[in-house]
């Protein structure tokens, strides 16, 4: 019986991924940095990226009682996201900080993960470092992954109780690989993270309230 079930499943749980990621592909292509975004660089600590910021937007019908705090509450959306717990949890386990106090403006998310480098009334930049040993470990096995980067989150009023949020990241290569590159399916992999934390925010923010 278990044979045959996942004869069912499995391929059913492949076709409803190859459905999810065609959704959000199509929900939320990338754009160029909106008029209002802050990213001009990476924080002075990093190393410079590869390439610029890749954004991607999205509308959001905000409730009354959140459209007066619109960025605060797209932030409190954006990294409730069960991912995010998850890996600030592991932050808070292992007391690990993307960078130190003085480098930031002491503001961070997920327990010192993402760490805020600016803050204004309408985005939040927030740099992270992957851990130097995930980056040894994958040295080792001569697996190429990113080092780290910036994020932007930004919540822009467009009329009434409508809301444009945004989120762009530009991310740079781990010591030992900086001449790499990350490939078309690492690529394709972060892009489709990035929107599915925004649809996740979205959907939060539309359902509160």
């Amino acid at each position: 019986m278990s044979r045959k079930l996942a004869y069912i499943a499995v391929p059913l749980a492949i076709a409803y991924g190859a459905y999810r990621v065609h959704d959000l592909n199509t929900r939320y292509p990338l754009v160029g940095p909106p008029s209002y975004a802050k990213v001009g660089g990476l924080h002075p600590s990093l190393k410079p990226h590869h390439s610029a910021p890749v954004y991607i937007t999205t509308h959001a019908h905000l409730p009354i009682g959140l459209s007066n705090h619109r960025l605060d509450a797209f932030l409190a959306a954006f990294y409730s996201t069960w991912t995010l717990r998850i890996e600030g949890l592991l932050a808070r386990l292992t007391g690990y900080s993307s960078l130190p106090e003085a480098e930031h403006t002491g503001i961070t998310f997920c327990n010192g993960l993402f760490p805020v480098t600016h803050k204004d009334d309408t985005s939040v930049v927030v740099a992270w470092r992957m851990p130097s040993g995930v980056l040894r470990a994958c040295e080792a096995i001569g697996l190429a992954m990113v080092g780290g980067g910036v994020q932007e989150l930004s919540a822009f009023k467009v009329d009434g109780e409508t809301t444009e949020l945004s989120y762009g990241c530009a991310e740079y290569m781990g010591e030992g690989a900086e001449d790499k590159e990350l490939g078309d399916f690492g690529t394709a992999l972060h892009q489709f993270y990035m929107r599915f934390l925004l649809d996740s925010a979205r959907r939060r923010l539309e359902r509160a309230g």
